[in-house]
């Protein structure tokens, strides 16, 4: 969907995946990656979670680059701050692989 429709992603995000956890299991984070190509949406819907339990979404985001469940993103205009501060990012809840016939990842969709 995105490698065909690029153009719908105006908007840049940041991202830092988890690259281990300490001692006391908090996360500790590789360098994050900015300029990601990304489309962010304000959503208004209830999440159900895992238990049982429901969040609200307040953040759509669409892109190509993979981002996982545990990624810290900073979304616009948080993700031009230099250096990026840890307190405006935001951990996904949800994230969606989309394939498409051949079982390729087309996009992915974060809930924030």
């Amino acid at each position: 969907m995105l490698r065909d429709h690029a153009i719908q992603c105006k908007q840049t995000i940041a991202v830092a995946h988890r690259s281990s956890v300490d001692s006391y299991m908090k996360g500790t984070y590789a360098a994050a990656v900015s300029g990601i190509a990304a489309r962010v949406e304000p959503v208004d819907s209830l999440e159900d979670r895992p238990d049982g339990g429901e969040r609200k979404s307040r953040w759509l985001v669409i892109t190509a680059t993979e981002v996982k469940r545990d990624s810290r993103v900073w979304l616009p205009p948080d993700d031009l701050d230099t250096p990026l501060q840890a307190a405006k990012a935001r951990i996904p809840f949800e994230v969606i692989k989309r394939v498409d016939v051949a079982g390729n990842a087309t996009h992915f969709e974060v809930s924030l």
